[in-house]
This record gives C-alpha cells, sequence and structure tokens, in this order.
C-alpha cells in the first residue's frame, strides 16, 4: 500500500510532460535544502502500492518505472535532512495518483507546469519518435489516441488529452487544496526563470536565495528523431540490442549506438509539421484552455488555434 512509507516526498513535480520539468527538477536539485530523487519519473503513485506496476499494455515505454514501496522509499535514502521530492509527469493525468500521493504523504505540495497545449503534443511525440518508441507520424498517433487508450495504454502517448491541464488540475486542487497546489507557465520558467524559481521556493518555505546562484544551463535538450523508426527501435530495443550486450564492452557498445544514432537520426525541429495539426489540438482543448485563463488571471491568446 501507499501508507507506512519510511520515507516519502514532501514535495512533487506532477507535470505536465514536455513542460520544461526535467529542467525544473534540475534546477531546484540545486537548492541545498532540496533533496530529488535521482530517478526523475518513479510514477510510484501510478502503481497499486503491491509492488506491481500499472495495468498498462506499453509498460517497455516507462522504464525508469518504481513499483516497489521499499525501493521507492529508497530514492530519499541521501536526504539527510532535506526537504524531499520527485518528479513524475504521469501523475497529472492519473485520477488515482491525488489519493494514493495523499495517502502516502498527507501533507504533500505539488508544481505543475503547463504550456501551449498544441506544442506540448508535439514535443511528446518528438520525444517518443526519438526513444524510437513512437512507429506512427505526428497526425495519425493524435488519430490513434482513443483507441490506444482503450486497448489499455499508459497515459504517456495521450498527445491531445494531456493537455486538458484544467481538468486534471482541478482533481489535484480538490485533494490537496488550492494552497498547495503551485500552477506555472513553462515559459515563465524559461523566460523569468530566476523569479519563477524564487516563488517556487516561497511555495516550499525554503530560503529563496539560491535562486540567484542556480546554474540556469543545467536544461534538459533532446533534438534529433530517427530517420527510420524500424531500424532505430531495432538498434535499440531489438535482437541487435541484445547481442551487442551480450559480446562487446560497454564503451564499444555506447560509442557504435551513438554512431548508428547520429546516422540514422536529424534535427527534430526540422520536422515539417502541418500547422493546421497544431491547431486542431488547440481546438480539442480550447474550452479548457479558456476557463484556465480565467482562472490564473493569464493570457493564453496564443495557446489557442491561430
Amino acid at each position: 500500500m501507499h501508507t507506512h512509507l519510511p520515507n516519502v516526498p514532501a514535495f512533487v513535480i506532477i507535470g505536465a510532460q514536455k513542460c520544461g520539468t526535467t529542467s525544473l527538477h534540475g534546477y531546484l536539485s540545486q537548492h541545498p535544502a532540496l533533496y530529488l530523487s535521482p530517478n526523475k519519473e518513479p510514477l510510484f503513485f501510478n502503481c497499486p502500492g503491491d509492488g506491481s506496476p500499472p495495468p498498462w499494455n506499453d509498460l517497455e515505454n516507462y522504464r525508469s518505472l518504481v513499483a516497489s514501496p521499499t525501493d521507492y522509499s529508497r530514492l530519499f535514502d541521501g536526504a539527510n535532512g532535506r526537504l524531499t521530492g520527485e518528479g513524475s509527469t504521469m501523475y497529472l493525468p492519473d485520477p488515482s495518483a491525488p489519493g494514493r500521493l495523499l495517502q502516502a504523504s498527507p501533507g504533500v505540495k505539488v508544481i505543475a507546469l503547463v504550456r501551449d497545449p498544441g506544442a506540448r503534443a508535439l514535443s511528446a511525440w518528438r520525444m517518443w519518435r526519438r526513444a524510437s518508441l513512437e512507429p506512427l507520424e505526428f497526425k495519425d498517433a493524435i488519430s490513434s489516441e482513443v483507441s490506444r487508450k482503450l486497448a489499455g495504454a499508459g497515459y504517456g502517448r495521450d498527445y491531445v488529452e494531456n493537455g486538458r491541464y484544467l481538468r486534471h488540475l482541478d482533481r489535484w486542487r480538490d485533494a490537496l487544496g488550492d494552497d498547495r497546489v503551485l500552477i506555472l507557465k513553462s515559459d515563465d520558467l524559461g523566460e523569468q526563470p530566476v523569479s519563477t524559481l524564487i516563488r517556487i521556493f516561497d511555495f516550499l518555505e525554503v530560503d529563496s536565495a539560491p535562486a540567484l546562484t542556480i546554474d540556469l544551463a543545467r536544461r534538459a535538450v533532446g533534438d534529433r528523431v530517427p530517420r527510420n523508426y524500424r531500424l532505430a527501435a531495432y538498434v535499440r530495443h531489438g535482437q541487435a540490442a541484445k547481442f551487442a550486450r551480450s559480446v562487446l564492452p560497454s564503451p564499444i557498445r555506447s560509442r557504435l549506438g551513438a554512431a548508428i544514432k547520429t546516422a540514422n537520426s536529424f534535427p527534430a525541429q526540422s520536422i515539417e509539421i502541418d500547422p493546421e495539426l497544431l491547431n486542431f489540438v488547440r481546438e480539442q482543448l480550447a474550452e479548457d484552455t479558456r476557463e484556465l485563463a480565467h482562472r490564473m488571471g493569464w493570457d493564453l491568446a496564443t495557446w489557442l488555434p491561430h
């Protein structure tokens, strides 16, 4: 179960996926009073709590998952009195996650980053393509979202639904209360990092002065996608990978893998995406976006179809 864990997080970055959470995880880990799990995306509160994983049919896509309560608790063994935290972006859309987290850590606070849902969907698709775990083109992946979900897939490739921020955030605010849910725009983290980090440190009730010395160069960047998906998947996850692990020393294996990846990939930003596809995503989420803008007092006109 999710109760009686020796170590639990005092705060959690709950999402949204592809909204700057990895960069934020890196920034917060530099604060001397904070200790973040070295394993980002443990996804423990997506799990039932009995040591079994979520009932998803694509678990191979979630390699950082920690289902064991004992193993999860050990993620925070190095805290030494510091405030503990972790980041798992599949918590935001999971209806079961707020209750599970609250059961384990009754006083927990959560942080959510959000961005233009069209750009977020495209970025998520590029991430899965880069990992050789998305065989479909962007248009087809969007069209297949519902059927994948009905077949039992996890939340990672919910390109449209993961951008329905307000619906998910309302669930978290209902469970924890508004004062324990901090919602920020990822653009603010990128464009005004110091003032945004000060807000976060104040929210966590730790000294805000370290915001002035955080190394902002430590941000996540992923910039290439496979030219040939089948080849990339075979090299990374198929028999070729298993054979290489059995016969090649790790340094040689790493260099060979990097060379193949470079030869079989190109910059993600060079992919031509029909703007109407991004507007299709934005249109599906327009009502949610408008209500989020109203509640937060934000101007989100660029997040709407245009």
